[in-house]
């Protein structure tokens, strides 16, 4: 039996963004958030990598030059930093890319009637990429999109895990911040290897933050252009 899968998802919208902004703090509840400035500037060129999955989730991809993609996987910008670097393959003959996964998430509509969601969310990618090259064909000076890296922040066991099975990445150095579950509160917190909580029955871990990539191109090519 095929399984099914929710409707395709709409491009993102700066109405999106103030949600997905405080739903992936809550998840990662980091010291420099994210803000819809930096989001708008992610998606000035292409909004359909912010994927929308209406009333049953979202994922979002930000395409940044290979120069930026490098500087981030070497840890020397952060997320927010990444909005300067921003690939705009409809100015510039360069073809290089780098993709980082930034958001995904489900809601309880995405229930186990569709298939998993990372499938359905890398076929979705491969679709876009897909969609790219055949509008670049029209203009003969453009080369088809060489995806260099792709590159995720994986703070759960769960994130670690469909990074590394389903986007076949790999994580690129030891953790150095750990996401605790406070048990009494509900919250999220993120501490240093080197700063953990004092109360071991209060606190309890959720899972070590990770960067993790596929990188090269030909690896890329293998996973996103089937």
């Amino acid at each position: 039996m095929t399984s099914m899968r929710p409707p395709f998802p709409r491009p993102i919208e700066a109405r999106d963004f103030d949600a997905i902004i405080a739903s992936d703090k809550e998840m990662y509840p980091t010291d420099n958030p994210l803000t819809a400035q930096i989001m708008a500037k992610w998606f000035t060129h292409y909004p359909e990598f912010g994927m929308i999955y209406d009333g049953f989730g979202c994922c979002i991809i930000v395409p940044v030059t290979k120069s930026t993609w490098e500087a981030y996987i070497k840890q020397e910008i952060d997320e927010s930093q990444l909005a300067n670097g921003i690939f705009d393959g409809t100015s510039t003959i360069d073809s290089k890319i780098g993709l980082h996964l930034y958001h995904i998430e489900k809601s309880q509509a995405w229930t186990r009637q569709f298939d998993r969601m990372a499938n359905i969310v890398l076929a979705d990618i491969r679709t876009i990429l897909y969609n790219i090259n055949q509008r670049r064909a029209t203009q003969l000076i453009l080369k088809p999109l060489d995806v260099i890296g792709f590159s995720a922040l994986a703070a759960s066991d769960a994130g670690f895990n469909m990074a590394k099975k389903v986007f076949r990445m790999v994580p690129l150095y030891d953790a150095q911040e750990i996401l605790y579950h406070n048990i009494k509160t509900q919250e999220l917190a993120i501490f240093t290897t080197k700063n953990q909580p004092k109360s071991s029955n209060e606190w309890q871990i959720q899972g070590e933050v990770r960067l993790m990539a596929l990188k090269g191109s030909s690896a890329c090519r293998n996973l996103l252009f089937v």
